[in-house]
């Protein structure tokens, strides 16, 4: 039973529901490719890529940093007709706020889930991405959800590109 937004057990006692948060955020910032690491000690090095965005909107301006590597994939209908190189993300972000609190989102990796990034020659590359929430510090302890991600990505130079999108979503709050 609920009433007045809170939730009242069988037995009269309760608490106060969880909270849904809308996410609707305007991203823009920069993607440096081709940055060479060693995951593991005696690993090969692999290439990855170092996302970092402003974001603005709800829930509030935060900063998104993402490192992590694009795996090639057979070109789907996400991807426009000029579409010469599907990539899929590997890797997930994480947001901080003013206040020092975080979110964390991890790819979404379930059946019907987008995540594509489309090479179209000269550009601009386009993206669109699901991912989960899978959790946070400060005001978003123990948070959950799902946001997509769309992005478009112009080439600055062979390493840097400037990227621009939005993301939109839930977050639920315990």
């Amino acid at each position: 039973l609920t009433a007045l937004g809170i939730a009242v057990s069988a037995d009269g006692r309760g608490g106060p529901r969880g909270k849904s948060r809308r996410v609707n955020w305007e991203i823009a910032g920069s993607v440096f490719n081709g940055i060479q690491a060693v995951p593991s000690q005696g690993a090969d090095p692999a290439s990855f890529s170092l996302i970092n965005l402003s974001a603005k909107g709800s829930p509030g301006r935060a900063r998104i940093e993402y490192v992590g590597t694009a795996q090639p994939v057979p070109i789907s209908d996400l991807c426009p007709e000029d579409t010469v190189l599907q990539l899929a993300a590997t890797a997930g972000f994480v947001a901080t706020f003013a206040d020092q609190s975080t979110l964390f989102f991890a790819i979404d990796d379930s059946a019907g889930a987008q995540n594509a990034l489309c090479i179209i020659p000269p550009g601009p590359n386009v993206g669109i991405f699901d991912y989960v929430v899978t959790g946070g510090t400060g005001r978003f302890e123990g948070a959950t959800g799902h946001v997509t991600v769309e992005v478009a990505a112009w080439g600055v130079s062979p390493a840097l590109a400037a990227e621009t999108g939005t993301i939109v979503g839930t977050i639920e709050l315990p």
